[in-house]
């Protein structure tokens, strides 16, 4: 088969994985990892990506690129190992499932970038479209109250459950955003369109009450617009307020007040407000009992041991530690101790060392700060690193903006 044509053929598969992306976002979030996973052995039937990804196993790639690696490789590993003496011992294999996203994030990455000319046209448009009707849909279940989903089965005990998982694919669409909001403009010609995009990013925040997205859509909106100003510059600052983020995050939070003074000001302060940092305090403590960490979910096990809290306007209780810190940066000082912090260091460190080794466009960095930006915002605030589905949806977003950088360069992207 010529190289043309089998690229356009799996592109055709590729686009249909991308078909169901709306209908994922708002109904079943956890398929984004699937679908990555889908996408991945699509992928492998492209004899280019074969063979990019062969070179690279024989000559690593080097600079920025090979320390991410070998920091995300150190940090999986490391939570298998943490496995031995977490209270949830079985919990060891959600460091196999990070490398697993990891293994397909790098596997759709290079596809993405090594797609001939028609493919990577025709695929390009495929996650456009796939994208914006992913918002408009999450748009409609926003003003509508989550229509669609009330009115699919299976029924569903509580209404709030419904509403949660639609913030959850809210969530999930978030770093996909900035890099459909490029192809749509470029595809276009219109940034009204790109625009529109975004703007269902704001709604379905407000609307779900989700305060996290809709904080993580503004400060993306923001690095995006110091990116077009000053694009190096704001690249590697987002990328470097991952690492501040790292080792001031139990600095922070053990300068909070204690738990029960807390507490006592849920009456004045916003009751969720004042849970988050409740959590972060508690999760604080638990860090200072097992300085060298406690092993992979060990804050669940934690939380179960603290007292239940009655916020305003919940119909349930909750624990001072629901599942898990609302914040990747404790949760990893938490659970993996020393070790993974410096795995993870090691990975955000080369990060921003290929940040800064990359040549890219003003819009170019706008986009990857936007995402960036977004994605350090969730992870500060409100993120698990067990949820597969948020590193999935995390090296998606990356995935998309690699193949809206490619087909832009080699102008297959038709502008009015």
């Amino acid at each position: 088969m010529r190289p043309e044509r089998e690229g356009a053929w799996v592109a055709h598969a590729a686009g249909a994985i991308f078909a169901l992306l709306p209908i994922i976002f708002a109904l079943m979030h956890r398929a984004v990892a699937p679908a990555l996973y889908l996408l991945a052995v699509i992928a492998l039937f492209h004899k280019p990506t074969r063979s990019a990804l062969g070179e690279a196993f024989r000559a690593p790639p080097s600079g920025g690129a090979r320390l991410f690696f070998l920091g995300a490789i150190a940090f999986s590993v490391w939570t298998c190992v943490t496995g031995l003496w977490s209270p949830r011992p079985d919990k060891w294999s959600w460091g196999l499932s990070l490398l697993s996203v990891l293994g397909a994030g790098s596997i759709v990455f290079a596809f993405f970038r090594h797609l001939e000319s028609r493919g990577a046209r025709l695929l390009a448009r495929y996650v456009a479209i796939s994208l914006a009707v992913a918002a408009g849909l999450l748009f409609f279940e926003a003003i509508s109250n989550g229509f669609i989903r009330q009115i699919t089965p299976p029924e569903r005990a509580s209404k709030a459950l419904d509403l949660i998982s639609l913030g959850r694919g809210a969530t999930a669409y978030l770093p996909l955003a900035w890099p459909a909001a490029f192809l749509v403009w470029r595809l276009t010609g219109r940034r009204a369109a790109a625009g529109a995009i975004l703007a269902t990013v704001f709604v379905t925040g407000a609307l779900f009450l989700i305060r996290a997205n809709f904080a993580a859509a503004v400060v993306g909106c923001a690095l995006g617009a110091l990116a077009l100003w000053r694009p190096k510059g704001a690249l590697l600052g987002v990328v470097g307020a991952w690492g501040l983020g790292l080792f001031a995050a139990p600095a922070l939070a053990l300068l909070l007040p204690p738990a029960e003074t807390l507490e006592a000001a849920m009456a004045t302060w916003p009751p969720s407000w004042m849970h988050r940092l409740i959590i972060w305090r508690v999760s604080a403590d638990g860090l200072l009992a097992a300085p060298l960490g406690c092993g992979v979910e060990c804050a669940r096990t934690l939380g179960e041991t603290t007292a239940f809290l009655k916020i305003s306007g919940r119909e349930t209780l909750l624990r001072l530690l629901p599942n898990h810190p609302h914040s990747i940066f404790l949760q990893v000082w938490l659970e993996l101790g020393p070790v993974g912090v410096a795995a993870m260091a090691v990975a955000i460190f080369g990060a921003m060392k290929a940040a800064a080794e990359a040549k890219l466009s003003r819009c170019e960095s706008a986009m990857l700060a936007a995402l960036a930006g977004s994605l350090f915002v969730s992870a500060t605030i409100e993120a698990s690193l067990w949820q597969m589905w948020r590193p999935s949806a995390a090296a998606l977003g990356f995935c998309v903006a690699a193949l809206a950088i490619a087909t832009d360069r080699k102008k297959l992207l038709h502008s009015r």
